[in-house]
């Protein structure tokens, strides 16, 4: 498999190459640690299974940077991996093409499992999104039946 790794913190980097080794001793890794090297790194052509971003790095303005990486490589799966926490950002992120959304703060179990979800077709959101998305969606329905009765009476 092919991975590209971006996090601005070289620990960060080689601890996440370290845990994709587990999923596949001869994974191929191409890096980046800033806005400007994953911009460059994250080309169509480098042909990646998979790549593992954070927002936050030099340059990179969140996920309206990830939206704007994910036009120009659709093809280019991502899983955010992020300190960031907030709800509202999760959504972004996810509204934006990623596959993935994982808080730095779970455990490296999470994080392989929602990698293992992405690499097979399927998507990883966070609990704390689910909830926000839920709020949200229920808001809308609400609003359309109170408005629906009051105008039946």
């Amino acid at each position: 498999m092919k991975f590209l790794v971006a996090d601005d913190h070289e620990l960060i980097r080689q601890g996440v190459k370290g845990l994709l080794r587990g999923l596949d001793p001869d994974a191929q890794f191409d890096e980046a640690d800033s806005w400007e090297t994953l911009a460059a790194a994250a080309r169509p052509d480098a042909n990646r299974d998979l790549a593992i971003v954070d927002l936050h790095m030099p340059g990179m303005g969140g996920a309206p940077s990830l939206e704007v990486l994910l036009k120009e490589n659709p093809a280019l799966p991502v899983v955010v991996l992020s300190a960031e926490e907030s709800p509202d950002e999760m959504c972004a992120v996810l509204a934006a093409g990623a596959l993935g959304f994982v808080p730095k703060r779970q455990p490296a179990s999470v994080m392989l499992k929602a990698i293992e979800l992405v690499l097979s077709g399927g998507a990883y959101v966070p609990m704390e999104a689910l909830s926000l998305l839920g709020t949200r969606e229920a808001a809308p329905a609400a609003a359309a039946a109170s408005t629906a009765s009051a105008s039946s009476t």
